[in-house]
């Protein structure tokens, strides 16, 4: 019997066959890159590059601007052709710098330190690396890395839980780094937990990836960290709902992992902090899957941040025929996109083009709970929706708005077809420009 959180949940079909099997391969180098300042949750970066100026890969071309910030690097040697302004899927705008790339690319990052070396180096120290590096969290918060690893002291964290669940449909990168990057992950959770005070570290994973996992382990040894295999269920790769599954722990109302002992790391997050601990190599590209039955030949892609979605699109064959929406992560979670031009994230997890899309006519609440019921918050989502359609935010507020965490399983169950999501999004941002 596998383990999960306690309340609520959903069993959409996974259509991880799409692209499960299909290796990592690396995007070819489009000739122009599209590098957003605002690619972590927080602050956008500050640009300190301008248009002529040429740039190596791996060079800061955005500095963080706050304490919740992230550093961005280039992707590319190249030249900065111009400055402009993108939207990116989830619907904010922000500066960008556009690079031309050099046909021949440097290898920058091959030196890489040997484990004696990175055995030495103190907590402050992988912290200040993390924080240099850009390393946001990878799973789709994309929270600044180094504002959650900067635990204070006299703080302990008792469980640290490396999240390889990829609950959300269709998306298969971390189910490729667990069968193809083995040995930088195993490294990675090492570095992880000699920062953390070498808490009780447990890889998590859902029972879909029971193989793959077992065959890291089984490289790893005993002794570092255990596996947990945990019940294939959405949203179990949510923070509060692994915490739950794995520990029996809840976090309260308001508070954080950090406030029951624990910390959660996704397993591309590990992989990243491996090479800027290792090779000095900052965070400017990641794995994305692209997939579903509108792309012609879905795959897992290694690719550079900044570069625009109809690049990967054209490397995957193109649209199939009938291919009628295109979605930036998740069926659940995502944005879709209206423009093919935007540029790759540091959070961006997947792609997913869908053939068919059915348009979900919506009827009145019928009270049947089947929302409640799914929540894995315990919240009362059509309550909820109902005071923001009211213009009643600040009721929607006293019973726990905030919690939400926008994972879909209310809208996913809803009989009535209610864009309850979409009403929590719109509520949470007029709540915001309120305070």
């Amino acid at each position: 019997m596998f383990k999960t959180f306690r309340f609520g949940g959903i069993h959409p079909d996974s259509c991880k066959e799409y692209s499960k099997e299909s290796p990592i391969e690396r995007l070819p180098m489009p000739k122009m890159l599209t590098v957003p300042m605002s690619m972590s949750a927080g602050a956008p970066a500050k640009l300190v590059v301008g248009v002529g100026d040429v740039v190596s890969k791996g060079q800061l071309i955005g500095e963080k601007s706050g304490f919740v910030s992230a550093n961005v690097h280039s992707p590319a040697d190249g030249v900065v052709k111009e400055i402009v302004t993108v939207t990116l899927p989830a619907g904010n705008s922000c500066s960008a710098a556009r690079i031309e790339t050099n046909e021949e690319q440097s290898d920058p990052f091959s030196k890489r330190l040997d484990d004696e070396s990175v055995a030495k180096l103190s907590k402050q120290e992988l912290v200040a690396i993390v924080e240099r590096s850009g390393i946001v969290g990878m799973g789709g918060a994309a929270f600044p890395a180094n504002v959650k690893y900067g635990v204070k002291d006299g703080v302990k964290v008792e469980y640290l839980l490396i999240n390889a669940c990829e609950c959300e449909p269709y998306l298969t990168c971390d189910c490729r780094l667990l069968v193809e990057r083995r040995a930088e992950i195993i490294k990675g959770i090492r570095v992880l937990k000699s920062l953390f005070g070498n808490p009780d570290t447990r890889l998590c994973t859902e029972a879909n990836k029971k193989a793959e996992a077992e065959g890291l382990m089984a490289e790893a040894g005993s002794g570092s960290f255990a596996l947990e295999i945990l019940k294939t269920k959405y949203p179990q790769g949510d923070e509060k709902s692994i915490i739950n599954a794995v520990t029996g722990r809840e976090v309260p109302s308001g508070k954080l992992p950090l406030d029951v002992g624990c910390v959660v790391v996704n397993l591309g997050t590990a992989v990243a902090v491996y090479e800027a601990v290792y090779y000095g190599k900052p965070s400017y590209e990641r794995v994305v899957t692209v997939t579903g039955k509108g792309v012609r030949h879905p795959k897992n892609l290694l690719c550079p941040v900044g570069a625009p979605v109809r690049s990967l699109l054209d490397f995957c064959g193109g649209l199939a025929e009938g291919a009628s929406m295109i979605i930036s992560g998740g069926p659940m979670m995502g944005f879709s996109f209206y423009d093919l031009d935007t540029p790759i994230a540091k959070a961006t997890s997947g792609i997913l083009v869908l053939d068919k899309v059915s348009e979900k006519k919506e009827y009145p609440c019928i009270s049947c709970g089947r929302c409640a019921a799914a929540c894995p918050m315990r919240l009362v989502p059509t309550r909820m929706y109902k005071f923001i359609m009211n213009e009643r935010v600040s009721d929607a507020i006293d019973i726990n708005l905030m919690d939400c965490r926008e994972c879909g399983c209310c809208e996913f169950s809803c009989p009535s077809g209610i864009p309850l999501v979409q009403g929590f999004k719109m509520g949470k941002k007029i709540w915001r420009s309120r305070k």
